[in-house]
């Protein structure tokens, strides 16, 4: 009995098939290793917030944490760049953890 390949899903969504457990490149969704399918497992948001000169990434541009950094950074002369709206992926290829606040460890 021979399985007919359809295709891939065409959904801009991660997990855009759940009935076949097929995340949006065709892969087995509890699988695949793309990182915003790996965010989608882990609850983690597609897009979040990031400073030029940051060293983490954030789910709101009003984190707490972030505003502080930005004081901070201030009083100690350093430019305080505004926060700008980033992919995850882009964040974690960039090398940034995550917020304490925004993500606390449980």
């Amino acid at each position: 009995m021979a399985i007919a390949f359809t295709g891939f899903p065409h959904d801009h969504g991660c997990m855009s098939d759940v009935e076949d457990g097929r995340c949006k490149h065709g892969e087995v969704a509890a699988w695949c290793g793309e990182s915003e399918c790996m965010a989608a497992r882990k609850g983690l948001p597609a897009w979040v917030w990031r400073t030029a000169y940051g060293e983490v990434y954030h789910r709101k541009p009003t984190c707490v944490a972030l505003r502080d950094g930005q004081r901070k950074a201030q009083r100690f002369g350093k430019q305080a760049s505004t926060p700008e709206r980033v992919a995850l992926s882009v964040a974690m290829s960039a090398g940034l953890a995550e917020c304490f606040h925004c993500f606390p460890s449980d």
